[in-house]
């Protein structure tokens, strides 16, 4: 697992650095859009330029049985995000900081 984070890393940070030097450029990354109704939050490809994420694509088609997937663990998503940023809440990450705030 360790190399395959590390490799998704440098793709996302080779898109990012890419697109930032006027190479526009295509990857998958988790952001707020609103690509998947009803969840503020969600994978999807974007295209990096020279202003950051350019360009959020959509979902596209999916079939029958991808979206009842979808419909399933919608709720899951959503509670997963808000965890998520609750705990942000938390840390200084929320004011652009790295260390978690002293209770």
């Amino acid at each position: 697992a360790t190399l395959s984070q590390a490799y998704a890393g440098w793709r996302f940070g080779h898109a990012v650095l890419s697109g930032l030097a006027g190479t526009p450029t295509e990857e998958f990354c988790f952001l707020k859009s609103d690509a998947c109704k009803g969840v503020d939050y969600f994978a999807s490809k974007v295209t990096f330029g020279p202003s950051g994420a350019e360009k959020i694509h959509p979902l596209g088609k999916i079939s029958p049985d991808e979206q009842a997937r979808l419909d399933e663990v919608r709720s899951m998503l959503v509670d997963d995000i808000k965890c998520g940023l609750e705990y942000a809440e938390t840390t200084e990450l929320s004011k652009g900081g790295m260390t978690p705030k002293s209770s």
